[in-house]
């Protein structure tokens, strides 16, 4: 598995991760929040000679999804998201919910509903990548609309994500990664 990271500045102040995985033996390619159609991103994939197979969008906030448009057009590979988050995005999407399996030549997207920061806030783990956008930051979660919405991101978190594994890699939509074990234990969030 090939694993790339990138940090798109969507707005002056805002960064927004947003992430390759690829097969390395058939070169299939799925690009995660394409919050940008980036240049950088895009040569890689054409370089590396990956074939984009699927877009992957965490949840439907506009510095995740900024993207999208071009990059359908430009590689003509369906965008998965969740079925709530969909009416934010332009085009045919793919709706997927939690225990769907996109797969990605030999790997498979396993799919994860975290909502409430979105109500169709997903997580994809491809290997041991957790693509979490904005439900899991480094030492915090992101925001969301109410306490029921956090109770409910906070619950999917511990219940669905955090018994995947200490070692797994979390990769946000905003800041550092981080592993599992560290948010767990240590995130003030989950204490």
């Amino acid at each position: 598995m090939i694993f790339e990271a990138f940090q798109l500045q969507v707005r002056s102040d805002i960064a927004t991760g947003s992430y390759l995985v690829a097969d390395e033996g058939t070169g299939r390619a799925a690009w995660i929040d394409p919050a940008q159609y980036d240049a950088a991103i895009v040569s890689k994939i054409r370089q590396a000679g990956w074939k984009p197979s699927a877009l992957l969008l965490t949840h439907g906030h506009y510095d995740h999804r900024g993207g999208i448009a071009k990059a359908m057009q430009q590689f003509g590979c369906p965008l998965y998201c969740h079925a709530s988050d969909a009416p934010a995005v332009d085009g045919e999407v793919h709706a997927v919910k939690a225990g769907d399996r996109i797969p990605l030549g030999t790997l498979a997207i396993e799919v994860y509903e975290t909502g409430g920061h979105t109500a169709g806030s997903l997580t994809y783990r491809v290997g041991p990548y957790l693509f979490v956008g904005d439900a899991l930051f480094a030492g915090s979660v992101g925001g969301t609309a109410g306490d029921a919405a956090f109770e409910n991101q906070q619950r999917a978190l511990a219940e669905e994500i955090f018994p995947l594994g200490d070692d797994l890699i979390v990769c946000p939509g905003h800041g550092p990664m981080s592993v599992v074990g560290v948010e767990r234990r240590y995130n003030p969030f989950f204490e």
